[in-house]
């Protein structure tokens, strides 16, 4: 409960600087229309990041807060657990997630059981609630942090694990320039893709961008999320 209180008051501490940055960069209305490798661009996105992901936190604090609270009830340890992944610039940073897996299990195995393309041996580590939270679609919300950090984008690439990307041929050098997304072209899209078909989506998708196409890949994948889910 009191690492609960403590990430709380961090995330207010983070929101408030985030703010007053996103002010500033959200000003910049040229920027819309043009691709995230101009200046102008980068900042407009980076401020839309920033405003959205400041607000989402702000909206969604009970519900982080009562999510907390089941995971260390249900399997007592962290709420949180993290993994590892390629930024922008080749950084490696760390993930963040609500934990879904037992406290017993470390990052290694948790990420080695979700590559593995086999549904069934990931599933088999998950607590109850950590079951719930994939099915929603929940345990990746802190990955709002990592947004607010700079370490992500609300829309972006797909978060790779390290030695992904220069297992997509070519790609190593595309997706070191960017920072990886909440959500991006290929979440609202069937997982049935090769690795070479998302990358040439996720290209094209950044050569085309434009604020009003990051809100309308937003709006569709939260409907692809609901349709999912009541289906």
């Amino acid at each position: 409960m009191l690492q609960c209180g403590i990430f709380l008051l961090r995330c207010i501490v983070i929101v408030n600087t985030a703010w007053g940055c996103a002010m500033r960069g959200i000003v910049l209305i040229r920027g819309f229309q043009r691709a995230p490798r101009y200046p102008v661009g980068r900042v407009v996105k980076r401020g839309f990041d920033l405003a959205g992901a400041s607000l989402v936190l702000v909206l969604l604090s009970p519900l982080f807060l009562l999510i907390c609270i089941l995971v260390m009830v249900a399997d007592r340890g962290s709420p949180f657990q993290t993994h590892p992944r390629v930024g922008r610039g080749g950084r490696v940073f760390s993930c963040l997630e609500f934990r879904t897996t037992s406290e017993t299990m470390n990052s290694a195995q948790a990420t080695a059981a979700r590559t593995s393309h086999l549904p069934l041996v990931y599933e088999s580590y998950l607590t109850p609630v950590g079951a719930v939270l994939v099915k929603l679609g929940l345990n990746e919300l802190p990955r709002i942090i990592n947004i607010l950090r700079g370490d992500m984008s609300i829309v972006g690439t797909r978060p790779l694990a390290p030695g992904e990307p220069q297992m997509c041929r070519d790609a190593a050098d595309f997706y070191g320039r960017l920072r990886p997304g909440l959500v991006g072209p290929c979440a609202s899209r069937s997982e049935n893709g090769s690795d070479a078909g998302w990358t040439a989506l996720e290209r094209r998708d950044v050569e085309n961008w434009s604020l009003v196409a990051d809100l309308r890949i937003i709006v569709k994948t939260v409907s692809a999320i609901c349709f999912s889910r009541g289906g």
